[in-house]
């Protein structure tokens, strides 16, 4: 080795200053986003954990909520065709309240938080591993959650999730 070489000690600390994982576990969730929406609650602001949200346990847990069009069955140049007619009025309220059922349970996934009832009873966990549906919805009613609150929780964990979602594309 001659003099001039030069010998660099690599610390063990990255440049923002943490040190190096020396273990990644299943359990740590390390690569969740999660992040904060702050809504108004009368005179005074309210800040609430968020997590990005699993657009299929959403869609899953709604699942029996979608309601389906009526079937219009047609003879057509001799042949029977089936139509589901989307624009029957039933339908459509069905729909308007199917949307609303999803919006709650859009929230109820992204909030990091446990949402209990008036009697203490978890209804929906932090973790989304206990989910009652109308339960939560109910918490939120009572607790007080307003349309522009619900909005703005849902607007900020949609914002996260498609963050989420766009870097999973990019891989």
């Amino acid at each position: 080795m001659s003099e001039d070489a030069e010998v660099y000690v690599v610390p063990n600390v990255s440049p923002n200053g943490h040190a190096p994982l020396k273990r990644l576990s299943a359990l740590d969730k390390l690569f969740e986003a999660t992040g904060e929406v702050t809504i108004r609650c009368g005179a005074r602001d309210v800040t609430l954990a968020i997590q990005s949200v699993d657009l299929e346990m959403v869609e899953s847990l709604c699942r029996p909520y979608r309601p389906a069009p009526k079937v219009v069955v047609g003879l057509e140049k001799g042949v029977h065709t089936r139509t589901r007619d989307l624009t029957d009025p039933a339908y459509l309220d069905n729909l308007a309240v199917y949307n609303r059922i999803n919006s709650y349970v859009y929230v109820l996934c992204a909030l990091l938080c446990e949402v209990a009832d008036k009697q203490g009873k978890i209804v929906w966990s932090a973790d989304n591993s206990v989910h009652d549906i109308e339960g939560g919805m109910k918490a939120l009613k009572d607790a007080g959650i307003v349309d522009n609150q619900l909005l703005a929780i849902l607007t900020a964990a949609s914002n996260l999730t498609r963050i989420v979602e766009e870097e999973r594309v990019g891989e």
